[in-house]
């Protein structure tokens, strides 16, 4: 393979200016555009047919430098498959060309300019939902020449400059589209707050669910579109995960496995009051039977206690009764006179 002589690095400038200017790299639908393509000479100081490298003194500069410049309009999106999600981008329509362009002098400059209109390759197979793109890619290089046989055989010699620039077309719709998406943001926050009220409510308590990641995309993505930034709105919806349902299923999971542990733990109470409950029934069984034979005995001694006075009346009032006849008898003897005595 045959070296070609070294170009000094940083002696040539390459730069694609456009007018007018877009703003956050983005071109309105059914405008036209300029590029144009400006390649300075910085110090490249190799005059035509002159050796690119004086050590090897092969290859020749030829005064000139070829300038690559392709332009594609595309169409890109996000295909979303279950929980995965895939970019692709599409080419609508791509056309090239290249220049060949004298080596100004040191400090001296060279303009190519070029025209687009930024409703080519817009078409109806673009939905909202995609990006309708413009590319512009230039590549920068030196023409290289050696004799061989009497004949100029030409190479393209050292890379000395390249810019690619992309575009996103806005439209009308397009805008509208990027207002729905950040309503779909302002109503997903509305319905995240409800749904973890209604879970809350019941439970009362709050599950510290974070909407903070949700509510901080609404902010951010608000203020890109009063900027008139869609493209960086987009990218942030695109590249946000909504994580809250994910971080309120973990937390009513964990509230599931608090409550089972809870029910575990009240029916293992359950058990044990179940049989604390059956050993107080047998204390009170025992306890009732005790008091059925307490009473009995006590009953038995009222009676017995209750004969012991009936008895004991009896036996008094026969005492007094006897006490009785013996004063009447002694009454009734000391009132009889005294038989009189015959002599």
């Amino acid at each position: 393979m045959m070296a070609l002589g070294q170009v000094p690095e940083g002696s040539v400038s390459l730069e694609i200016v456009t007018t007018p200017e877009p703003a956050f790299s983005q071109i309105e639908y059914g405008e036209s555009y300029q590029f144009d393509v400006l390649v300075k000479n910085l110090n490249f100081n190799i005059e035509e047919d002159e050796f690119i490298d004086s050590s090897e003194r092969e290859f020749r500069f030829s005064g000139k430098l070829i300038l690559f410049i392709s332009f594609t309009v595309s169409k890109e999106g996000v295909l979303h498959v279950g929980p995965s999600s895939r970019s692709y981008v599409t080419a609508l329509e791509e056309w090239d060309t290249s220049y060949d362009i004298a080596m100004p002098e040191i400090g001296g400059s060279n303009t190519l300019p070029f025209q687009y209109s930024s409703s080519r390759g817009y078409d109806s197979r673009v939905g909202v939902d995609e990006w309708v793109t413009f590319t512009v890619d230039t590549q920068l290089y030196v023409e290289q020449y050696r004799e061989s046989e009497g004949e100029k055989r030409y190479y393209l010699g050292d890379l000395v400059g390249e810019q690619t620039l992309k575009f996103y077309v806005i439209s009308r719709s397009k805008v509208d589209y990027v207002g729905d998406v950040l309503d779909a943001v302002d109503w997903d926050i509305t319905r995240a707050k409800a749904a973890i009220a209604e879970v809350e409510g019941p439970l009362g308590e709050s599950l510290g669910v974070d909407l903070r990641g949700l509510e901080a995309l609404q902010t951010a993505m608000g203020a890109a579109i009063e900027e008139g930034d869609y493209v960086t709105a987009m990218a942030l919806y695109e590249g946000y995960e909504p994580a809250w349902r994910d971080d309120l299923e973990e937390k009513l999971l964990a509230e599931v496995e608090d409550k089972q542990a809870l029910e575990s733990a009240l029916e293992d109470a359950g058990d044990s009051l179940e049989e604390l409950t059956q050993n107080f029934q047998t204390i009170e069984a025992a306890l009732a039977n005790v008091t059925a034979s307490h009473r009995l005995e006590v009953q038995e001694l009222e009676d017995a206690l209750s004969e012991a006075k009936t008895n004991g009346r009896l036996y008094l009032f026969g005492i007094v009764i006897a006490l009785a006849g013996l004063v009447l008898v002694f009454l009734r003897s000391s009132r009889t006179k005294p038989a009189p005595v015959v002599p």
